[in-house]
């Protein structure tokens, strides 16, 4: 019997690609750093006014030195936006 070749399996691809030993925020932290509620932090995260969106299986993640480089570059600047 003949082996078939395995096919290689698809993967997403990777949205905010991070060094293995970046600082990632929950959404809570997000949201006291941003000083808004967790459901419009996740918003933000989510639909990237925020950058730095890390999925790490169902959860979702903010890379702090992403959203630092924003607030440094004006982001946020008058509100979340």
């Amino acid at each position: 019997m003949k082996r078939q070749a395995s096919k290689k399996i698809p993967t997403r691809p990777r949205v905010g690609a991070f060094p293995p030993d970046a600082e990632l925020l929950t959404v809570s932290e997000l949201a006291a750093l941003l000083r808004l509620s967790e459901d419009v932090a996740r918003a933000r995260l989510t639909d990237g006014t925020v950058p730095g969106l890390v999925r790490i299986g169902r959860s979702v993640r903010a890379s702090l030195a992403a959203v630092r480089a924003w607030l440094e570059a004006g982001g946020g600047a008058g509100g979340a936006s």
